[in-house]
C-alpha cells in the first residue's frame, strides 16, 4: 500500500511539474543589421542548477522550463534579461555592448559572409548616418562597383559596373525595390532619391545580374529595406540640421512595440535648400508609416505607406566656359522661365508571411503607386500621370532531411505588376491646345525558381531561373493611333557556388572562393522603341548579356577583412538613345559592350579598450569599352564607354571613444569619357568628408546626439554629374557639367524620448 501511495504521489509531483514548465520558443537578430545570431546563449535565471540553449544557424532556439526569468547573452553584445508568464515565440533583438542610441559607428563584423556565392553588400542603418542624410550617394559610392552622380537632389544616376552610365538624365536598367515594393516604373526607369533615409534600416546592393528571385535585372538590384524588428517599448525622436546653402532638415519619428514581435512607425520628414546655383530652390515632404502584425506564432502582415510632395527647381548643366568661370549660374534657357518640377507620388503595401507546417513557407505582397507631376521646361510644360498595381508571392520548400549542417531549399514564386501611364505637352506658357497628348500601357511579368543546397556547411550552392514577359501600349490622342509591342519572352538562369576553405583545411580564419554564372536583360523604354514619326519600332530588342564572376573573401591577420571579384560582363543588343532634339530621344541597338573589371574591399577592427576603430577601403578598376558600336556612320568599336571612371577609390576611418563619435571619409573617381567618340573628358577629383558627434544620456529616458560635418573638405571643383553626348543645337556649346558643391558645413542634434 504504502509503495502504491509513494507512486501515485510522485506520479502527481511530477505531472504538477512538467504543467509549470513552459516551452519558449524565439529568434535572435543583431539590431543592426537584422541579421541572425548564431550561438547566442539562452540560459534560466533564478533557480538552482539552470539549463540553457545555444541559438541555431537561422538564430531560432526552443527552451523547455520551469523558470519566470531567461537570460540572453553573446560576445560583445549587451545582454538582455526577459520575464517569461507562459508558452510563448520571442523576437529578441541584442544591441552591440558599446552602442548608445544609433550612433554611426560601424560593428566590426566581417565583409559580406563566407555563405554567400553573390555580390551582395548590406549598407546598415549605422552606415547610412555617415553623412547629414539629405542624399543616399555618399553611401552607395562607398560599395565597390557602384558609382552614383547627383547633379541636384532631385537629379541623380546610379550605374552598378558600369550599367545605365549612359541613361541621360535618370537610373536605369537597375532593378530597385523598398522592401518587395518595386521603385523601377513599367519602362524600366527608377527614381529612389526622395525615399527619406530616416525610414530605412538598411539597403542592400546586388552587383551583376539578379536572374531569379527579384528578376533579371542587368546591372543589378537595390534593394531599400525599413527595419524588421525593433526592441520592445515605446519612442518618440526628434532630429534637426541646417547646414550651408540654407540646408533645414527635420525627422519626426514615433515607434511603438509592445512586445518586440508586433509594430508601429510613424515618420514626417522635410527637406529644404536653396542650393549652390541659380534656380536651384529644393523643397521635399514625406510621410510614411510601416508596421508587423503577428496574427500567431506563424503569421504575420507588414504594411507599408508612403507619400511625398516636391517641389524643386532645375538649374540644367552647364558648358565648360561657365562651369570653369561661373559654376553658380543656371543655364539661362532654364533660369529665364523659373525651369522646376512639382509633384505628388504615394506608395502602399502589404506583405503576408506565413509558415505552413514545419516545411513550407511563404510570402505574399500586393502593392500600388501613383504620381502625379508638372514640369515646366525651356520647351514645353510636361504633365504625367502614372498608376501602376502589383502582386508578388514566393513560396519556399525545406524538405525534411534538411539540417543545420546540410540544409536544402526549393524557392518558386511571381511577380506582376501593370501601370498606366499619361502625359501630355504644352508651350511654356501652359496655353492653347497640347502639343502632345498620349498614353502608354506597360505590363511585365516574371516567373522565377530557385534552389538553394548547403552541403555539410562547407559548399553552398545557389541555381535558378527567371521567365520574363513584357508588352508595352500606346496610343496618341492627337493623331488617333494605337500601336502595341509584345518582346519576345526572355529565359535568363544564373548558377553560382561558394566553397569555404577555411573549414575544409582546418584552417582557423573564414576564408571562401565564390563563382557566379548569370544572364540579365534590360528591356528598352517605350519612348527607345519610339520612330522618329511616333510608330513603334518592331525590330528593337531588349538589351542582354551574360556576367562570368569569380572571387574569395574571408578573415586573415588580425581580423583583416577582404572581399575581391574579378568579372566579366558581355553585353549584346546594346540600346542607344540617341538625340534628335532637346526632348526627342529615339533607341536604336547599336552594338556590344564589354565590361571586364576587379573590385577589392578591405576592412580591418582595432581595439584600444574604449576606444575603437575601423578602417576601410574599396577599390574598383573598370575596364568598359564598346567591343561593337557603330552609330550612323561612326565606328566607336574599342572606345572607353561613356559615362564610367576607370579607376574608382574610397577610404575611410570610423571611429568611438565613449561618447564620442566620428568619420572622415576620401574618394577619388577618374576621368570619365562624356562622347561615345572618346573626344572630350571629365576631369578626376578626390574628395573629403568627415563628421563628429557626441551622445550623451539625460536621466533614464532622454538621451542626445549632437553632431557636425564638413563635406568636400579640400573645396574642390568638380562635376557631381555629367550629361553624356550632350547635344550642340541651334549652334551652341554642348553642355556637359553638373557643378558639385564647394566646401559645405552642417550641423545637427537628435533627441530622443524613450518610454520604455
Amino acid at each position: 500500500m504504502w509503495k502504491s501511495l509513494t507512486v501515485l504521489i510522485l506520479f502527481f509531483t511530477a505531472l504538477f511539474e512538467v504543467e509549470a514548465q513552459k516551452m519558449i520558443k524565439g529568434q535572435i537578430f543583431e539590431i543592426e543589421t537584422e541579421e541572425p545570431i548564431t550561438g547566442a546563449t539562452i540560459l534560466e535565471s533564478g533557480i538552482e542548477n539552470p539549463k540553457g540553449v545555444l541559438s541555431d544557424i537561422n538564430g531560432k532556439f526552443e527552451l523547455k522550463t520551469t523558470a519566470s526569468v531567461i537570460q540572453i547573452s553573446f560576445l560583445g553584445f549587451e545582454n538582455q534579461t526577459l520575464q517569461i508568464t507562459k508558452d510563448t515565440f520571442l523576437i529578441i533583438l541584442l544591441k552591440y555592448s558599446n552602442n548608445i542610441l544609433e550612433a554611426p559607428i560601424i560593428r566590426h563584423s566581417e565583409l559580406p559572409g563566407y555563405k554567400t556565392p553573390i555580390e551582395l553588400k548590406s549598407i546598415s542603418k549605422k552606415e547610412l548616418n555617415l553623412n547629414n542624410t539629405t542624399i543616399i550617394a555618399p553611401s552607395l559610392n562607398r560599395v565597390a562597383g557602384v558609382h552614383m552622380q547627383s547633379g541636384a537632389l532631385n537629379t541623380n544616376r546610379l550605374t552598378i559596373r558600369g550599367i545605365g552610365s549612359r541613361s541621360p538624365f535618370i537610373t536605369s536598367k537597375i532593378k530597385i525595390y523598398l522592401d518587395d515594393i518595386p521603385l523601377t516604373n513599367g519602362s524600366g526607369e527608377s527614381t529612389f532619391e526622395d525615399i527619406d533615409l530616416s525610414i530605412l534600416g538598411k539597403v542592400d546592393v546586388l552587383k551583376g545580374p539578379t536572374s531569379s528571385i527579384y528578376g533579371a535585372g542587368l546591372g543589378g538590384m537595390l534593394h531599400l529595406n525599413t527595419p524588421q524588428h525593433q526592441q520592445p517599448g515605446t519612442q518618440f525622436s526628434l532630429n534637426g540640421t541646417v547646414g550651408s546653402y540654407n540646408l533645414r532638415r527635420s525627422v519626426l519619428h514615433f515607434k511603438h512595440s509592445k512586445d518586440g514581435k508586433n509594430s508601429v512607425n510613424i515618420n514626417l520628414n522635410t527637406t529644404n535648400r536653396k542650393g549652390y546655383r541659380q534656380n536651384n530652390w529644393y523643397s521635399r515632404s514625406g510621410f510614411s508609416t510601416h508596421g508587423k502584425f503577428w496574427l500567431n506564432d506563424k503569421e504575420v502582415v507588414s504594411v507599408f505607406g508612403s507619400y511625398t510632395y516636391l517641389y524643386a527647381q532645375i538649374p540644367s548643366s552647364l558648358d565648360s566656359t561657365d562651369y570653369v568661370n561661373n559654376p553658380q549660374k543656371s543655364d539661362p534657357n532654364w533660369n529665364n522661365i523659373n525651369a522646376y518640377e512639382n509633384y505628388r507620388k504615394s506608395i502602399i503595401g502589404a506583405t503576408y508571411r506565413s509558415l505552413i507546417g514545419s516545411r513550407f513557407s511563404q510570402s505574399s505582397s500586393i502593392y500600388n503607386s501613383f504620381l502625379n507631376s508638372y514640369e515646366k521646361r525651356p520647351f514645353n510644360i510636361l504633365r504625367e500621370y502614372s498608376y501602376l498595381i502589383g502582386a508578388r508571392s514566393e513560396w519556399a520548400y525545406g524538405p525534411a532531411f534538411s539540417s543545420s549542417n546540410n540544409k536544402l531549399e526549393f524557392r518558386v514564386g511571381g511577380e506582376w505588376f501593370s501601370e498606366r501611364y499619361t502625359w501630355l505637352t504644352r508651350n511654356t506658357v501652359g496655353l492653347g491646345a497640347p502639343l502632345s497628348d498620349n498614353l502608354e500601357k506597360r505590363r511585365q511579368y516574371n516567373v522565377f525558381g530557385q534552389i538553394k543546397f548547403d552541403l555539410k556547411n562547407i559548399t553552398f550552392f545557389r541555381a535558378g531561373v527567371n521567365f520574363n514577359s513584357t508588352r508595352y501600349y500606346s496610343y496618341d490622342y492627337q493623331i488617333k493611333r494605337n500601336s502595341d509591342r509584345d518582346f519576345p519572352s526572355m529565359w535568363s538562369p544564373f548558377l553560382s557556388i561558394s566553397y569555404k576553405l577555411s573549414d575544409a583545411f582546418g584552417w582557423k580564419k573564414n576564408i571562401s572562393l565564390h563563382a557566379k554564372i548569370a544572364h540579365g536583360f534590360s528591356p528598352p523604354t517605350l519612348e527607345e522603341t519610339l520612330n522618329p514619326d511616333g510608330n513603334i519600332n518592331p525590330d528593337i530588342l531588349p538589351e542582354q548579356g551574360w556576367n562570368f564572376e569569380f572571387g574569395s573573401r574571408g578573415n586573415i591577420f588580425h581580423n583583416l577583412s577582404y572581399n575581391f571579384s574579378i568579372y566579366s560582363m558581355q553585353i549584346k543588343d546594346l540600346l542607344v538613345a540617341k538625340r534628335v532634339d532637346d526632348d526627342q530621344y529615339i533607341g536604336i541597338n547599336a552594338g556590344k559592350t564589354e565590361h571586364n573589371g576587379f573590385e577589392l574591399e578591405v576592412m580591418q577592427p582595432v581595439y584600444f579598450n574604449s576606444f575603437n576603430l575601423r578602417f576601410l577601403a574599396t577599390y574598383t578598376f573598370a575596364d568598359y569599352k564598346f567591343k561593337e558600336f557603330i552609330d550612323d556612320d561612326e565606328d566607336h568599336s574599342g572606345n572607353l564607354l561613356t559615362g564610367t571612371a576607370r579607376h574608382l577609390f574610397n577610404a575611410g576611418v570610423d571611429a568611438s571613444f565613449r561618447s564620442f563619435y566620428g568619420n572622415i571619409q576620401y574618394y577619388a573617381v577618374g576621368k570619365m569619357p562624356m562622347q561615345d567618340d572618346n573626344s572630350v573628358f571629365s576631369d578626376a577629383y578626390n574628395l573629403m568628408n568627415t563628421k563628429v558627434g557626441y551622445l550623451l544620456k539625460i536621466g533614464e529616458k532622454w538621451h542626445l546626439d549632437i553632431y557636425a560635418g564638413i563635406n568636400n573638405l579640400w573645396n574642390e571643383k568638380y562635376a557631381s554629374m555629367i550629361q553624356v553626348n550632350a547635344g550642340s543645337f541651334n549652334n551652341n556649346v554642348p553642355r556637359y557639367y553638373y557643378p558639385g558643391l564647394p566646401r559645405n558645413y552642417y550641423g545637427g542634434a537628435k533627441i530622443i524620448y524613450d518610454l520604455k
